[in-house]
């Protein structure tokens, strides 16, 4: 795919409208009519018009990630979605999607078992929301070393949730210990999903200090202080900050404007980094996604 007036994304990180993902992330048709009782972040996430979630239509998903330059994206399960479901999708459309196996850390000794089975599943890595175990883990618990030393093993990336509204407490996205767990184990490649928002200059330090850790900022561009995640790219970590629109929370079209229209100067090529970063993370060939984009 060429795309000589929009530069081409991947996206790391999607819940489609895809069966078990249905009743999980797409509850919310139309938030704003509840007006101003509804927490900020999610009158903020859906207050943009979005065809595909509102009639909950993978046909409608795929013209919008057409329209967004999105060729390849990352489907990211999660307890609750069916890991058969995510596996399925992937097989199906193996040259646009990728896939994170869910897995819910309460219990160590099962997530163990169906990390097993990943890599036969087609999919490249592992989903932790470790905050929403029971009870809430800490990212450097010692009891998921173990989860940790197998994804390194089977060579699978692991997604760490940096959501604040998902954990009990700001301690629980708290980049220190993210940080501890990189240094552990340099040969895992960490994605921290929603960035650890509000701790953006802690999370870009571990990221500049550990070239395993890849910020996705997603949902929070515009949120106060997001400018620190580009300033970060600006200072040298465009290699590892990975795009992601995390939809249905946004649109994919408005995620993908906002991301292009970052002024990354004097990082030249910021965006062709990162397009060939994620590609890279994900075992795709970038000039294969997007001919001629990538040597451009």
């Amino acid at each position: 795919m060429t795309m000589p007036n929009k530069t081409p994304l991947i996206d790391f990180r999607i819940r489609p409208p895809y069966k078990s993902f249905v009743p999980n992330f797409f509850t919310f048709s139309h938030p704003l009519d509840e007006g101003l009782g509804l927490p900020a972040i999610v009158r903020l996430c859906f207050r943009d018009p979005v065809p595909s979630r509102d009639s909950k239509s993978f046909d409608l998903f795929q013209e919008e990630m057409d329209e967004a330059g999105v060729v390849f994206a990352v489907v990211t399960g999660r307890a609750g979605v069916d890991n058969a479901d995510v596996a399925e999708l992937v097989s199906q459309h193996p040259g646009r999607f990728a896939g994170f196996g869910g897995v819910d850390s309460s219990d160590v000794g099962a997530a163990l078992a169906e990390i097993e089975g990943f890599r036969d599943r087609g999919f490249v890595g592992v989903a932790l929301d470790n905050a929403m175990a029971t009870p809430p883990r800490h990212n450097d618990e010692p009891e998921l070393d173990s989860i940790y030393e197998l994804c390194c093993r089977e060579n699978l990336l692991v997604s760490l949730n940096g959501s604040f509204l998902l954990s009990p407490d700001l301690t629980y996205i708290d980049p220190v210990r993210i940080q501890r767990v990189a240094l552990k184990y340099p040969g895992l490649s960490i994605i921290v999903a929603h960035g650890c928002w509000p701790w953006v200059t802690q999370i870009c330090a571990v990221a500049l200090m550990c070239p395993n850790v890849y910020v996705m900022p997603d949902l929070y561009p515009n949120m106060p202080e997001q400018e620190g995640f580009f300033a970060a790219v600006r200072a040298g970590l465009e290699g590892q900050l990975l795009y992601g629109s995390s939809y249905p929370a946004m649109s994919l079209p408005a995620s993908a404007d906002v991301i292009r229209n970052v002024d990354f100067a004097p990082a030249e090529g910021a965006l062709r980094s990162m397009f060939e970063a994620a590609a890279k993370l994900i075992g795709q060939d970038p000039e294969k996604l997007a001919p001629g984009y990538a040597k451009g």
